[in-house]
């Protein structure tokens, strides 16, 4: 008898397995985007979609768990126009698509850190995740990122020069050469680390606020340097907080990303959140681990019109 095909879900095979290489995801997108796409030509959204949600059996891809119109998905699965209770589109279910496809090469969904394993498929996640679901890619523009993604082309071996023909050098003038060479690169070091080295400082402090990233569920909304070298990073949680009441953002708010800086592995202790006297923001103090220095973590809270809810924190 045939061995019989394991049906399983996506989710389950995470669980069983770990992450998808990210040429073997592409081609699970593909096929996902596929699902969609007929349903979607068909008038319907799916609005839940997430790693449960889709079947595999073999090679072949089903979606399960359409839900009906007002449902706002599965954070943080739920594209963010969604989880405002807007419209599902089809757009939203393409953000959707692009968190399935992060949790599959990186293991855990989107916003709970950076990155590190999407190799070609990173930037085809990040466009998938605009926040606008207007600056998505349509089903056709997306089909060849995904098929790029899922066969890259293998570097092509440099071309070989011939070998320039040997001349006797007068050995003074080589000496000569030398001494003017050494002195050219002393100089150019000596320059280097003048003009160049607090712009490196600040790239490491840029990567390691970068690995640091941000509560899950947060999008990241500035990256800038600031105050010589240091690198600060401002996630909006507005997605998660901005419908709720003044006080549930001061209290839940901020109680969620001090609950995720506790998370964090560079960051030691954690000290009670300092509340502004105009109550629209707090600082929160931190002690770090040995090799970086994270500051100015401040949760800011905007009224309307200008409505957001942001946690801000400097490295460096």
């Amino acid at each position: 008898m045939a061995e019989e095909t394991r049906t399983l879900t996506l989710a389950d095979l995470l669980a069983e397995r770990g992450p998808f290489p990210p040429d073997r995801a592409a081609v699970l997108g593909l096929r996902i985007l596929d699902e969609l796409d007929t349903a979607h030509r068909s008038g319907v959204v799916h609005r839940d979609l997430r790693p449960a949600n889709v079947v595999l059996e073999g090679e072949r891809v089903h979606l399960t768990g359409f839900a009906d119109e007002g449902v706002r998905g599965t954070p943080p699965f739920a594209a963010p126009e969604q989880a405002r209770g807007e419209t599902a589109t089809p757009a939203g279910d393409l953000w959707a698509l692009g968190a399935t496809l992060h949790a599959a090469v990186e293991g855990r969904p989107p916003f709970a850190g950076p990155m590190t394993n999407a190799g070609p498929l990173t930037p085809v996640i990040q466009a998938l995740l605009n926040n606008d679901p207007a600056r998505r890619p349509t089903a056709d523009a997306l089909r060849p990122m995904l098929s790029q993604a899922s066969s890259p082309p293998s570097p092509q071996p440099l071309p070989q020069m011939p070998p320039a023909p040997s001349r006797r050098r007068n050995p003074v003038v080589l000496i000569a050469v030398a001494v003017a060479t050494v002195a050219v690169l002393g100089a150019a070091a000596v320059l280097g680390y003048v003009v160049f080295g607090r712009d490196d400082a600040y790239a490491k402090n840029k990567r390691d606020a970068a690995a640091i990233g941000g509560p899950a569920g947060f999008l990241l909304k500035s990256d800038k340097k600031v105050d010589g070298d240091r690198a600060r990073r401002v996630y909006s949680g507005c997605q998660m907080f901005c419908d709720s009441s003044l006080l549930a953002q001061r209290v839940s708010g901020v109680y969620y990303v001090r609950r995720w800086l506790q998370t964090v592995p560079q960051v030691a202790a954690v000290q009670a959140p300092l509340l502004a006297k105009d109550g629209m923001s707090c600082d929160i103090l931190v002690q770090t681990r040995p090799g970086i220095t994270i500051s100015n973590v401040r949760v800011v809270i905007a009224r309307p019109p200008a409505r957001d809810f942001t946690v801000q924190f400097d490295v460096g």
